[in-house]
């Protein structure tokens, strides 16, 4: 999965997760914030931490922080060792806190 983004001149694109396996006709989707370019929400059954698949081979959410306008991420796991398949389909509330994935 690529994030793009206009800069005002161009389209810049940069490698944000690994979607899901060739085997799936699927993938789990992502939401961006509707507020904040610089973070995304995927559903993925790899981890974006370390490209490796996540231990309970389902689709998984995770949040995405971007510190250089999307260029590279930092990633927190919002759900782990989930019994059923967790799909992107609507933006997380705004209790998760942003900052704490890029550092000052």
């Amino acid at each position: 999965m690529l994030y793009s983004r206009w800069d005002g001149k161009g389209w810049k694109s940069a490698y944000l997760v690994q979607a899901g396996s060739k085997d799936k006709d699927h993938t789990g989707l992502s939401a961006l914030h509707p507020d904040n370019p610089n973070v995304v929400f995927v559903s993925s059954t790899y981890d974006p931490r370390t490209d490796t698949l996540v231990p309970s081979k389902k689709h998984e959410l995770f949040m995405g922080v971007s510190c250089d306008d999307g260029a590279s991420w930092n990633w927190a796991p919002l759900t782990e060792n989930s019994r059923a398949e967790i799909f992107v389909r609507w933006f997380p509330s705004a209790r998760y806190r942003f900052d704490t994935l890029c550092p000052a």
